[in-house]
């Protein structure tokens, strides 16, 4: 892997962590509804990440559809927790 990509991976992974700490340092406290739906949410779009993250190194044909429908599937489901609760 090059430098340069490297840098961009590891300024992708610092983002998502200033963003998730920032959504937990904001929903201290008693849960409400919307902050389980964003704490569910946030871990159906690291499963997105990662299933196409392997769905990207996978070898087989078998792995590429698994991971592949994992990554399309759980990236509609981020969607739609994103969309559905604004109204």
């Amino acid at each position: 892997m090059r430098i340069a990509q490297l840098a961009a991976v590891i300024g992708g992974l610092r983002l998502s962590l200033h963003v998730l700490s920032a959504a937990v340092w904001v929903g201290a406290g008693q849960p409400t509804a919307r902050q389980v739906l964003l704490g569910v949410k946030i871990a159906v779009v690291v499963l997105t990440g990662l299933a196409a993250w392997l769905h990207g190194r996978a070898k087989r044909p078998l792995w590429l559809g698994v991971w592949g429908a994992v990554a399309g599937v759980s990236s509609v489901a981020a969607l739609g927790m994103g969309v559905f609760p604004a109204g």
